[in-house]
């Protein structure tokens, strides 16, 4: 049995690499969004986004080392967030989503669940294959309600969480939905407004991640 005083100072130590780490996305972020300017035309980087991206980092560690058991799994859903907050953050402030990293991580992520669970390599394929047709057939049935972005980043959801990408897409349209009224309500965004939908499929894999196991049960447990 793990003691608790090494499973505290493990809590902390993650934490502390979710603050390296990032520290580390909010360099990079800002440098994606000023590559090919000149320095004079750079914007100053917002010190409250530093800290939002830091502080959402180091949560996301600790909540993944809470949930997960092996190291190895602890790794492969550290590496998802951090990618996910990468992607979250450049799509807020460019309105897209970048191939040069959702690309190449939908590879990696296909590659790690399959590490993990060499016998279900069918479900992750299936799931990576699937959700971005589902993304895909839906961006042509709702012009400008979905970009190719999005679609490619339903790849990577698939590829990483396997059947789960059922749950981060319900979650991802549920709060999509529920801030986009909130927004309205407050007359902060209108209909016609253009609203980046990656940060609502980031965050729906980020929890679909952490807790969709523990999500369907419950709602299998409402069940008759």
């Amino acid at each position: 049995m793990i003691s608790s005083g090494f499973a505290a100072e493990a809590a902390v130590g993650s934490a502390l690499l979710g603050l390296a780490v990032g520290w580390f996305l909010d360099t990079v972020i800002v440098r994606w969004a000023t590559r090919g300017q000149e320095q004079e035309s750079v914007p100053a980087k917002r010190r409250s986004r530093t800290w939002l991206v830091i502080a959402v980092a180091a949560a996301g560690f600790v909540l993944a080392y809470v949930q997960f058991e092996t190291i190895w799994q602890l790794v492969f859903a550290w590496w998802f967030i951090a990618v996910m907050i990468l992607i979250t953050f450049i799509d807020l402030e460019q309105m897209r989503v970048p191939d040069r990293i959702v690309l190449p991580s939908a590879l990696v992520g296909l590659a790690g669940a399959i590490a993990l669970e060499p016998e279900k390599w069918w479900v992750y394929v299936a799931a990576a294959v699937g959700a971005s047709l589902f993304l895909f057939l839906l961006a042509l049935v709702w012009r400008g309600g979905m970009g190719a972005g999005d679609v490619k980043m339903a790849l990577l959801m698939g590829a990483a969480l396997g059947a789960l990408v059922v749950v981060a897409l319900f979650l991802a349209f549920a709060l999509g939905a529920v801030i986009g009224i909130l927004l309205m309500a407050t007359k902060r965004k209108t209909r016609h407004d253009v609203v980046p939908f990656g940060p609502y499929l980031a965050l729906g894999s980020v929890l679909a991640l952490l807790f969709g196991p523990e999500m369907v049960d419950w709602y299998v447990g409402l069940l008759p």
